[in-house]
């Protein structure tokens, strides 16, 4: 797995792919929802998908001393590890936006209000694995049925991702009592966090050990 993560770094990731990876670093913009920046690293596989379809990836990496289902392996740990380090390389940046630029703006009315909803902890990143999960659910099983028609299972996962981010906004932004209790770091807000990241990290690991699985049984029928 080790050596099939470096090929998909090294052949599979295009310059462009980072570029949005970077847009990660959105999170520190004051008044924007934080989990808009953590999702933009879904994107990155709108472009990774369509290059290494170009490049007959499928077909080469099917070709190499591996079974299918270890070249669907391949893809799912690099979009996963994509996804983890997305949210490794937030963190830093979502405490430097908790501590010193939030507390910054404090002394402005029209600041504070804006930044209502925006807040960031533990239930901000269980939200964000809840988000990558149900986008690896989404899409490897159904890119993986036809290799050749994979825009339609990009769209409509991104869509779920869309859909998901603007939940978690509207509910943490419409409803005064929900954002009080997930930005709580008192209890028994503190639980409410903690239980929210955990379920989001159990969703995130069975749901793409589950994608992982059933897109390697359909690429397996499927004839390249």
């Amino acid at each position: 797995m080790k050596n099939l993560l470096f090929k998909e770094l090294r052949l599979c990731v295009p310059a462009q792919a980072w570029v949005y990876f970077a847009l990660v670093a959105c999170v520190l913009i004051p008044g924007w929802p934080p989990i808009v920046g953590l999702f933009y690293v879904t994107v990155s596989v709108m472009i990774i998908f369509p290059i290494a379809h170009a490049n007959r990836d499928a077909l080469f990496t099917a070709l190499l001393p591996v079974r299918k289902q270890d070249a669907v392996k391949g893809k799912v740990i690099l979009i996963s590890f994509l996804e983890l380090a997305a949210a490794v390389f937030a963190l830093p940046l979502l405490l430097v936006r908790h501590f010193l630029i939030n507390p910054a703006l404090t002394g402005d009315p029209e600041a504070v209000e804006m930044l209502v909803g925006s807040e960031v902890n533990f239930a901000l990143l269980g939200a964000a694995f809840f988000m990558y999960g149900a986008f690896n659910l989404v899409f490897f099983p159904w890119y993986y049925k036809k290799v050749s028609r994979g825009v339609i299972p990009q769209l409509v996962s991104m869509l779920v991702v869309m859909v998901i981010m603007v939940l978690y906004i509207g509910i943490t932004t419409g409803s005064p009592a929900v954002s009080a209790a997930i930005n709580d770091f008192s209890f028994p807000g503190i639980f409410i966090q903690l239980g929210v990241f955990l379920f989001g990290i159990l969703f995130f690991v069975g749901a793409t050990a589950l994608a992982s699985r059933l897109a390697g049984k359909a690429f397996e029928k499927l004839d390249l």
